[in-house]
């Protein structure tokens, strides 16, 4: 404190003295020289007692800092230190907070950038989606518009194909139906008087299958494996109530109510897959001269492909073209021993069959448990297609591979047997291939192709007309490979007699016993002879059930 109030005394004097000196100046114009040497005096005084004091305050400031600034400095130095130990972690916090802050913006940045790509990219994939639905829309729409025109083309073709074939048999008709020494053709109605009264004075004849002739032989029937193959044809006509592709446990585990009685699995107890069912209804399962099919696999490991009979308007057009066309079967055709002539729709079914099922075939015969053996079976159009198609895969499948076709109630399809022996048999038909044919005593299927309608209208009456010297028939079609006719002895049912196509008894003439029972019974009916081309009949034949059979209708 006397330190302090010393300093205080220094600066009154001090202000003293200037104010004093600012007096002195005011008053130099006006004062005399002695009193400005005696103010000059009284100032160098008062200053020089100034400097006085303040080289003694001096001192004492420097004593007073060396006492107590050395304490105060330590603390000052603890607290800026402290309080800069605190700002710096504060700025490193900051800091850190401000670097996580980046990242964090930096991050969503960048999540925002992912987000904005990829809903550029699902809105770009969505529209590209869409694009290609649309465009797959309208493509589908162009191929079922072709498809549904190139139908309709092949319907014409089919329908005109048809007319024709049947034009043909009309004109030979009209050609044997002219007057005598005329080329006038008589009226339709006088045709058909005609036609019935040469049918009713035509003499009663039953086939005579004496097994002693044209090569024939009494055989007994193996029903057992014969009903089982009838069993896959009968399945082809109801193969829609299976899976296009399905084991029997996944069919056992099925619901019972999602079962069939008329299934594939249940009529035919040795098959143990499915592999594949062609389909019903549509562009395919609708066109004709594409028969409905299905492959299977057997618990031995054969292969079968069981072909549907005539079952729709679209299997009769395949039917109804049966003129004959050319086929070959062999490797060297250059004096065409190898060219044989066969059934139109039938020849296009098979081909289409042929084509179809081969992959799946092929599938099913190289199983583990393979036997190499494929089986083809089919009843009336499908046993025809069964016949050609077994001709058609055996070249393509390998030697190893055993082609049995099965056919039943087929129509006759082929200019040939393939029964020679020798050179032209190893030409015309492969050696893996076997042909066999069941043939119930009355089928008139079994008896009906082109050349035999054409007997049929215009070539077997005793008045055919002159004009018929010079008519062009059709080539006459047989069923070929061995064909077992059953049903022909009521006492011995399961018997047999094997022949083949070329049997008189299967020839053009049976044709016309069969339109003259036809003619000669009280009212127009189908007689014996058309029940026994039914499934059924067959069947029952096959169990030696014949004659309950016929009774049933």
């Amino acid at each position: 404190m006397p330190d302090l109030s010393f300093l205080a005394c220094a600066l009154t004097a001090l202000s003293k003295f200037d104010a004093r000196r600012a007096l002195c100046e005011e008053r130099g114009s006006t004062s005399s020289v002695d009193d400005l040497k005696q103010m000059a005096a009284e100032l160098q005084s008062e200053s020089e007692r100034l400097s006085r004091r303040a080289s003694e305050l001096s001192q004492r400031a420097s004593g007073l800092a060396d006492r107590q600034g050395e304490s105060r400095i330590t603390g000052h130095r603890l607290a800026i230190s402290q309080a800069a130990d605190q700002l710096s972690e504060t700025i490193s916090e900051t800091i850190d907070q401000a670097l996580r802050a980046a990242d964090t913006a930096k991050r969503a940045a960048e999540a925002a950038r992912v987000a904005a790509e990829s809903a550029r990219s699902a809105a770009r994939s969505q529209w590209e989606e869409v694009g290609a639905s649309a465009r797959a829309v309208v493509e589908n729409a162009k191929q079922r518009a072709a498809r549904a025109k190139e139908r309709q083309r092949e319907a014409q073709v089919n329908i005109d194909m048809v007319q024709r074939v049947w034009r043909r048999i009309g004109d030979c008709g009209k050609l044997a139906a002219t007057f005598d020494g005329s080329d006038e053709p008589k009226r339709p109605q006088e045709v058909m008087a005609d036609f019935v009264d040469m049918c009713r004075a035509r003499a009663p004849i039953r086939p005579d299958w004496d097994p002693r002739k044209f090569g024939r032989k009494l055989v007994d029937i193996d029903s057992t494996a014969a009903l089982s193959y009838l069993a896959y044809a009968k399945a082809a006509y109801d193969c829609g109530s299976a899976a296009a592709r399905m084991t029997r446990d996944e069919y056992e585990r099925l619901p019972a109510a999602e079962r069939s009685e008329n299934c594939i699995f249940t009529m035919c107890a040795d098959i143990s897959e499915v592999l594949y069912t062609s389909p019903e209804g549509g562009f395919e399962g609708a066109d004709p001269l594409k028969p409905r099919f299905f492959v299977a696999l057997r618990y031995d490991g054969t292969v079968v492909l069981a072909i549907r009979g005539t079952a729709t308007l679209a299997d009769a057009i395949t039917d109804m073209l049966c003129d004959d066309v050319e086929i070959h079967t062999g490797e060297d055709d250059g004096d065409n021993v190898d060219a044989l002539r066969v059934h139109r729709g039938i020849n296009a079914g098979a081909t289409w069959v042929a084509k179809s099922a081969m992959p799946y075939i092929r599938e099913g015969l190289s199983r583990g448990g393979s036997s190499g053996r494929l089986l083809i079976t089919g009843h009336s159009l499908g046993g025809g297609v069964a016949l050609i198609a077994g001709l058609l895969m055996a070249p393509e499948l390998s030697p190893r591979v055993w082609v049995e076709a099965i056919a039943f109630g087929p129509p006759p399809v082929l200019s040939d047997t393939l029964q020679s022996r020798g050179w032209r048999r190893l030409v015309l038909s492969p050696w893996n291939l076997s042909l066999r044919s069941f043939v119930n005593d009355g089928d008139v299927i079994s008896r009906t192709c082109m050349h035999s309608l054409e007997y049929l209208v215009g070539g077997w009456g005793e008045s055919s007309s002159h004009q018929l010297a010079d008519y062009k028939w059709s080539a006459p079609l047989v069923i070929p490979g061995k064909v077992y006719v059953i049903g022909t002895d009521p006492s011995q049912p399961l018997k047999a007699v094997l022949t083949n196509g070329m049997d008189p008894a299967l020839g053009k003439t049976s044709l016309v016993d069969f339109f003259c029972e036809i003619a000669r019974a009280d009212r127009p009916m189908v007689p014996k002879s058309g029940y026994a081309h039914l499934i059924d009949s067959y069947e029952a034949a096959l169990m030696g059930k014949g004659d309950e059979a016929e009774q049933d209708p």
